[in-house]
């Protein structure tokens, strides 16, 4: 059975919800595997995902690559103009990991509480991705904050944070 949040334009298997985040990342790294090779169990190479929080000084990012393994994490921090910087440090970053796919905010859905300036900055940092042929996925705050969040508990920065940490599986 397939729930699809009404915020998202992505579907996710009732039986991930249920599983908790643990779960939805296996079932969303299931879709991609089959997206990829479809005659396939298993995809041919890792894919790599770029994935990019913008902050007050720079923004956050994170480096996966599937099946969920962390390959960096760090903060880019902008000295400046903050447009041309972010954008100059999102490319020499582009150029580090060479990136399958970037995941982005979308500023424009429902719960984003982007200012015009960080709207302009993601528009600036989608096209930059897709001018380089790099796949980019605008995903809603609000579906980031479901898919890690309890019947319980709402998730927050700090939860998901967290549950990454514990389960990432890190390089010795």
């Amino acid at each position: 059975m397939t729930r699809t949040c009404p915020k998202s334009r992505y579907a996710i298997r009732l039986a991930d919800i249920r599983a908790g985040p643990a779960g939805v990342l296996e079932g969303c790294y299931a879709s991609l595997t089959q997206l990829q090779n479809p005659m396939q169990q298993t995809p041919t190479d890792p894919t790599r995902i770029f994935a990019l929080d913008p902050t007050t000084k720079g923004f956050g990012y994170a480096v996966l690559e599937t099946p969920f393994r962390l390959v960096d994490w760090g903060l880019a921090y902008v000295s400046g103009e903050k447009e041309s910087g972010a954008v100059a440090r999102f490319e020499v970053l582009l150029d580090q990991f060479r990136p399958d796919v970037v995941v982005l905010e979308d500023p424009t859905a429902p719960g984003s509480r982007r200012r015009p300036r960080v709207q302009k900055l993601l528009r600036k940092l989608q096209e930059t991705a897709r001018e380089r042929g790099i796949t980019v996925h605008m995903i809603p705050r609000l579906a980031v904050i479901e898919c890690f969040s309890s019947p319980d508990r709402r998730a927050t920065k700090y939860s998901i944070t967290e549950h990454l940490a514990v389960n990432a599986h890190l390089d010795p």
